[in-house]
């Protein structure tokens, strides 16, 4: 997915037990997933000098 180069950028992640996708100014990325089943998160790594983060966890049964 091609990235923008603007200084200030939102990314929207949204996952789930087997997808990820990234959304960041009208693009998106989309990818299956396949975890080990004793994996219990996501790592994200970013090169930025600064990062503020907002988590939401909505949980459906």
């Amino acid at each position: 997915m091609p990235f923008s180069n603007k200084r200030d950028v939102t990314l929207t992640i949204v996952m789930d037990k087997f997808s990820v996708e990234i959304f960041e100014d009208g693009k998106v990325m989309s990818s299956t997933i396949y975890p080990p089943e004793s994996a219990v998160g996501l790592e994200l790594t970013i090169d930025a000098q600064t990062c503020e983060y907002e988590r939401a966890e909505i949980i459906t049964k």
